[in-house]
């Protein structure tokens, strides 16, 4: 059937189309899986209808560089071949899919600067109503919650997505505030910014600061080749040293005062509780808790009794984390130098018994908006994987446990990878036979793109992943484009901290604003 007529008449609607799906498609980042897929499919089908494929496929052939991408989904597919677990193959190729918003917007009819503009501000004012949202669904009514929960703050893909998708909007923001310096918005503009940021901080996510750090870094290094006066420069310069300086010290501090222990006169500890029972003085044992020793001043017997008498969930019980609440207990109690023994039960308030039923192991956790906590519960992982090996229920330990296992696969599959289907399974299989300090259930992949794609694709899947992600930003000199090369620090930090093309936000949003941003406004 000639689609020629058709296409012709259809042409008149196209552009409303290609707009609407693709503002569905930003404002839906923060709030639904389902009408991203939506809006997906109206970019690929009014693509189809609008016909004209001669013009298009030459487009595509004399400009390569910009759809070089879709040779990720490519390798993939070919990666099925020697691929054992078709099922997340498949699933995989299906995620990479929404790589063909690139080529369906690339080579059709592009949004008017209007329009694209208009998409943009859309993604800024769901960022902003998303994250109001979600503030308020956390902190209100959530009295009880600690620091370790902050994941159940975003509406959709987590905390560290979160936290991408609120920097970009940052970068869209400056992007305004900077090219457009007569905008009767800038005081919005403004505000939203400082709410961002206050969201960032709420959220508390280690991605987000260091995603922060980053355009910080790069808008100071911006301004500075900018500006043209010495002064000026020298600003810049300063503020940025400053900044820096005073995050290294507040940093160094936290991790003294987190590593400095009590100075302990072993001959004169107590030899019993007030009651008369005797306490356990494990002065071999060198677990700390804000400094202070778990098992020191430890008298089972009187915890055992006392919580029971106190809390719904038995002492050799799990709090609400699956943890042994016995453990949750005197690491709390230590956390705030008190004995482990009837005192130190009786000393809790209700409020503290039921943030310890809630797995909350220190006070300074209860303290949901200090930087202080976050850094304190990264050190805590940190030092419990290496001195313990235990890396279970810990964010940050098991991400060195998958890079480790990352490894091994690397060196034992390295020409051709494990199959990109078979990452998670050949990584939970290396994890059962090993002891790694890492349960079955807390098995997973490495959480950083450029690693998965050496898994999955071996050397020469790794060597394309590359060329595919750079190749076109330093063909094209696209490092003078201020929004692009945001938006790509962005993309590249988040590949560092997690799979962003393994998942369909992470996808959507690189294929959305790789469109928007690599093709200009008019076709």
């Amino acid at each position: 059937m000639d689609i020629s007529p058709i296409s012709e008449k259809y042409r008149n609607i196209s552009k409303d189309i290609s707009f609407f799906a693709l503002l569905l498609v930003a404002s839906s980042l923060f709030f639904s899986r389902f009408l991203i897929s939506i809006g997906f499919i109206l970019v690929v089908f009014n693509w189809i209808v609008e016909g004209g494929f001669k013009e298009k496929f030459g487009f595509i052939k004399k400009n390569k560089s910009a759809f070089y991408i879709l040779l990720l989904w490519v390798f993939h597919l070919i990666g099925l071949v020697y691929t054992q677990n078709l099922e997340d193959g498949i699933f995989d190729i299906r995620t990479k899919s929404f790589l063909f918003i690139i080529p369906a917007y690339g080579s059709g009819i592009y949004l008017s600067k209007k329009r694209k503009n208009i998409v943009l501000h859309v993604y800024i004012l769901s960022a902003l109503v998303a994250s109001i949202i979600g503030s308020l669904n956390f902190y209100i009514g959530n009295e009880f919650a600690s620091i370790e929960d902050l994941g159940g703050m975003s509406l959709v893909g987590g905390n560290l997505y979160q936290a991408i998708l609120i920097n970009f909007a940052i970068s869209l923001l400056c992007f305004f505030l900077i090219f457009k310096k007569k905008t009767k918005y800038a005081i919005i503009y403004y505000l939203f910014i400082f709410w961002f940021f206050v969201y960032l901080f709420l959220l508390n996510s280690l991605t987000g600061y260091v995603l922060l750090f980053v355009l910080f870094i790069y808008n100071s290094f911006y301004l500075f080749l900018k500006l043209k006066t010495k002064r000026s420069k020298l600003k810049i310069l300063s503020i940025l040293f400053i900044i820096i300086g005073s995050i290294s010290i507040y940093i160094g501090i936290v991790v003294i005062d987190f590593y400095k222990s009590d100075k302990i006169a072993y001959n004169q500890l107590p030899n019993t509780t007030i009651n008369g029972n005797i306490y356990i003085q494990d002065t071999t044992n060198r677990q700390l808790e804000n400094g202070h020793y778990l098992y020191l001043n430890f008298c089972e017997k009187e915890l055992l009794k006392e919580w029971n008498s106190r809390s719904t969930i038995a002492y050799n019980g799990l709090d609400k984390k699956h943890q042994q609440i016995s453990q949750t207990l005197i690491r709390y109690l230590s956390s705030k130098n008190f004995a482990k023994d009837s005192m130190g039960v009786w000393t809790l308030s209700s409020d503290e018994i039921q943030l310890i039923e809630n797995g909350c192991a220190n006070y300074l956790y209860a303290e949901k908006f200090s930087p202080k906590a976050r850094i304190y519960v990264l050190l805590w992982q940190l030092d419990s994987y290496f001195n313990n090996d235990f890396a279970n229920r810990q964010t940050i330990s098991q991400r060195l446990v998958y890079f480790k296992v990352a490894f091994e696969l690397i060196k034992n599959h390295f020409w051709t990878g494990v199959g990109p289907g078979d990452v998670l399974d050949e990584s939970k299989n290396w994890i059962a036979t090993r002891y790694v300090g890492l349960s079955q259930e807390y098995s997973s992949r490495v959480h950083n793109q450029f690693l998965v794609e050496f898994v999955g694709l071996g050397i020469l899947g790794f060597i394309g992943f590359i060329f595919i992600i750079f190749y076109p930003f330093l063909k094209n000199k696209m490092w003078k484009d201020y929004l692009l090369t945001s938006f790509y620090l962005i993309v590249i930090s988040g590949f560092f901290s997690d799979n962003l093309f393994e998942s369909q936000l992470g996808i959507a949003f690189f294929a959305l604003f790789y469109s928007l941003l690599y093709f200009k406004n008019e076709n």
